[in-house]
């Protein structure tokens, strides 16, 4: 009997241990205008704007990133940066960041009309990151019931010595 308890004990202090490592750490949270601590990059959560149409709103969360360690890193940051970027409502709802871009890529990839050819398109995004982009922007999109957002970013990848793996910025609106 006493076996069994000891063996159960056991097994529940290794379920809580092995369930709350697997939880999200709590973000460290910043206001907005504050430079964040993003691994090398400074990086500042600058403005948002909202836009709607019938069945969803998109929030756009305008960035500044200094310190990107070049071009290359700028191209890596638009394509696959992100993943790192969540934006939750005052119900706790996530929504991921379906966008991320500098701002004159995104909107230049607005304003061109449909045909736009792919060899001038090419020609266009090879000089996107030269000089190195500072402005950027998140894009979200959430249902037009959606208030009150935060910005949560995981910072597992890039935090260094005494930074927060995940950061939280409550948006102005």
């Amino acid at each position: 009997m006493r076996l069994a308890r000891s063996l159960i004990a056991s097994i529940t202090l290794l379920l809580v241990v092995v369930l709350g490592s697997c939880a999200e750490p709590t973000p460290a949270s910043y206001p907005m205008r504050a430079v964040l601590p993003f691994g090398t990059v400074n990086m500042s959560v600058n403005s948002t704007g909202v836009s709607s149409d019938l069945d969803k709103q998109s929030i756009l969360v305008y960035v500044r990133m200094e310190s990107l360690e070049g071009q290359e890193q700028a191209r890596v940051a638009s394509q696959s940066w992100d993943q790192w970027f969540k934006l939750a409502d005052q119900n706790g709802k996530k929504y991921r960041c379906r966008r991320f871009l500098p701002a004159d890529s995104y909107y230049r990839s607005f304003s061109q009309v449909g045909g736009a050819s792919s060899l001038g398109k090419q020609a266009e995004d090879r000089n996107s990151f030269s000089p190195v982009p500072t402005q950027w922007i998140m894009h979200f999109d959430v249902p037009l019931e959606a208030r009150g957002f935060t910005l949560l970013i995981n910072n597992m990848t890039f935090h260094t010595a005494g930074q927060p793996v995940a950061i939280a910025v409550k948006l102005d609106q």
